[in-house]
């Protein structure tokens, strides 16, 4: 692994005026930044034997190295590594326990600790998937863990992040589901055999009145610049449709307006709807 080149902080390096000493010092530590941390305190305290007295200082300043380091790499050489392994950097058992190793045990329990309260109460226990919950809560089994190490232990425990996913077919119709639209369909029909009208109603999507952003499309050679953000302040006002269609004369007809989705405004949509009105007949179909 390749580290990075440490910059000197000895004296001769920090002055303004050009030493010789700094390209050497450069060298030095550009050669460290390719050794492990054994070879590294091993060179230093080599060097730093060489330099003689005031050694271990000179090169803690110019390698970044702790004196404490400089003089256990001396010892080490002073014993001709013959306790140092050969195959691996540190001893056997020396770093940090992995995270995984000291918590996976425990985060399995707990895990299935977790799953039997969600089946048995869904809603409640659905804020435990959150990872600072899980966090916090192996903080008390003793576990410091930052939330960003339990997702990754969730992840080698094959959990990930999902959404609701639709697989559950809905539950049997009810015996009396049909019973009401039975009885809707023989009043339609029988408001139909006495010439009686039929209504349906329906309020549509509320629209600012202005140069607005739609997605309808219209042939032309530009297109039309409208406003960049649908701020209600810029509008002239909202349109409010509401649609009124008689079954019976299979005629429809938008009133839209301005003063909000009413009641009042539904009344007299509906009241409207009596009234005669001269309606365009629809031309017939081309015929090719």
């Amino acid at each position: 692994m390749i580290s990075t080149v440490v910059a000197c902080q000895c004296p001769s390096c920090q002055q303004e005026e050009a030493h010789p000493d700094r390209a050497v010092h450069r060298r030095m530590n550009v050669f460290m930044s390719r050794l492990d941390e054994a070879q590294r305190r091993w060179y230093a305290a080599l060097e730093a034997q060489r330099v003689g007295h005031g050694g271990d200082r000179l090169l803690a300043q110019i390698t970044g190295l702790d004196e404490k380091t400089i003089r256990r790499g001396r010892e080490e050489r002073g014993a001709e590594l013959t306790e140092q392994p050969v195959e691996r950097v540190r001893q056997p058992g020396a770093g940090r326990v992995l995270t995984e190793k000291k918590i996976r045990p425990s985060s399995r329990r707990w895990r299935a600790s977790w799953l039997r309260k969600r089946q048995a109460t869904p809603w409640a226990t659905r804020d435990g998937c959150v990872l600072r919950t899980l966090s916090a809560r192996l903080r008390e089994a003793g576990h410091a863990v930052s939330p960003p190490t339990v997702g990754r232990l969730l992840k080698t425990l094959d959990y990930a992040l999902h959404v609701n996913a639709k697989k559950v077919e809905a539950r049997a119709s009810h015996p009396d589901r049909d019973a009401p639209f039975g009885h809707i369909a023989d009043q339609r029909q029988a408001f139909t055999d006495a010439g009686l009208p039929i209504i349906s109603v329906d309020t549509k999507k509320k629209e600012f009145i202005g140069a607005f952003k739609n997605a309808g499309r219209a042939w032309s050679q530009d297109a039309e610049a409208v406003n960049v953000h649908d701020f209600p302040s810029d509008a002239a006002g909202r349109a409010v449709p509401y649609g009124v269609y008689d079954v019976t004369r299979n005629r429809g007809t938008v009133y839209v307006g301005s003063s909000g989705d009413t009641a009042q405004f539904a009344v007299d949509a509906l009241a409207g709807g009596g009234r005669p009105r001269a309606v365009r007949p629809t031309p017939p179909p081309p015929t090719c």
